[in-house]
């Protein structure tokens, strides 16, 4: 089982501590669970050695707790077993699937052992925290086969695809993102949304599969079959949802990119911010498109829906902090049917990266 820590917080503790593991990625995570057993865990090492930015060790006391962790600096976590091999070289492994998942499976397993949920009706998806009228299109869409039902609950941007709607309630994205700011303030371990973002988190991992899982389901596969058939919207089986979060001091803009999805949803939480509009320019797959410049400044309750492969990226916030809720809805069998040659496969680490194209 994973390990119940009751600790009684303090202002020093709660300070947030960014742990890296070479070729694993890293945690961002209170200084109270900077522990021997806690590492071991969330990292899957048998010995876990903390290392600071000079890579001297720092050493734990006899019940594994490290005194001397400073917030303001970057640690580094490796098995003993990796470094205490002869030659210079560390004998370490990178990105191996299989212990990745392992690290997944305990950081999650840690999470629903600590974390007192704040909105638990949330983590359940049901037709009240939809916009009615979407509600009603998607039903009416079931029913008829119209295709002109969606269109009383989408607002079509763009010719290439782009689309705007009322997805979720105004009262659901604010007590998701109150959800969210709860979590935050725990503590407990944060993994990078994605490889692009630095802060916000990775939804999923809290609790929230099984709400948008029955989301794809129920409601974005009508959509997407009939909106992105060319991309695999008939076919979407997975998800990855995220949180993205802009701010003065910390992430302030997204660089161009595209998504590692099929179709994409991209949800504007709050709260009050000015600039950080997101722009697009055209589909990787449709050239003809590459001149494409249209801009969307978002505003709190609206939802963008777009093909993951439209390249795009998000301007610098100006002032205050934006939420976003980010899902990608993906299809295993569309992947199949379109991957490369496997001399030019390109390859996404387990972070979810985003498209790695730079805008020439």
């Amino acid at each position: 089982g994973s390990l119940r820590l009751s600790k009684p917080p303090n202002t020093d503790m709660d300070a947030l501590v960014t742990v890296k593991s070479v070729g694993y990625g890293g945690l961002r995570v209170a200084r109270r669970y900077i522990t021997r057993p806690v590492l071991a865990d969330l990292f899957q090492m048998k010995s876990p050695v903390l290392a600071d930015q000079e890579g001297d060790e720092v050493v734990a006391n006899d019940r594994g707790e490290y005194q001397a962790v400073d917030p303001s600096i970057e640690y580094t976590v490796v098995d003993e077993a990796d470094i205490s091999g002869e030659g210079d070289e560390p004998n370490i492994t990178y990105m191996d699937a299989g212990r990745l998942e392992s690290m997944r499976a305990s950081r999650m397993n840690f999470i629903k052992t600590n974390y007192r949920v704040l909105h638990p009706e949330i983590f359940t998806l049901r037709d009240s925290w939809l916009d009615p009228v979407f509600v009603k299109a998607v039903q009416d869409f079931k029913q008829t086969g119209d295709k002109e039902a969606l269109t009383k609950a989408l607002k079509r941007e763009t010719a290439t695809g782009i689309f705007s709607l009322h997805l979720f309630t105004m009262e659901f994205c604010k007590l998701l993102l109150e959800e969210v700011e709860n979590f935050q303030a725990s503590g407990l371990p944060l993994h990078r949304p994605n490889s692009m973002n630095r802060y916000g988190l990775i939804l999923d991992e809290i609790g929230f599969y099984p709400l948008f899982d029955k989301l794809r389901e129920e409601y974005i596969v009508p959509l997407s079959s009939t909106l992105y058939p060319q991309y695999g919207g008939a076919s979407l089986d997975s998800h990855h949802a995220f949180i993205v979060q802009y701010k003065m001091a910390e992430d302030r803009k997204l660089d161009f990119h595209f998504d590692d999805a099929e179709v994409t949803i991209n949800v504007c939480l709050g709260r009050e911010f000015t600039g950080g509009s997101v722009w697009f320019a055209g589909l990787v797959d449709q050239p003809e498109t590459h001149d494409e410049s249209y801009e969307y400044g978002f505003q709190p309750g609206l939802t963008l829906l777009h093909a993951g492969h439209h390249r795009h990226g998000a301007k610098n916030i100006l002032s205050g902090e934006r939420f976003n809720l980010v899902v990608w809805f993906r299809s295993a069998s569309h992947r199949a049917e379109t991957a490369p040659p496997p001399e030019q496969e390109h390859k996404h680490d387990h972070t979810h990266t985003h498209g790695d194209e730079q805008k020439k």
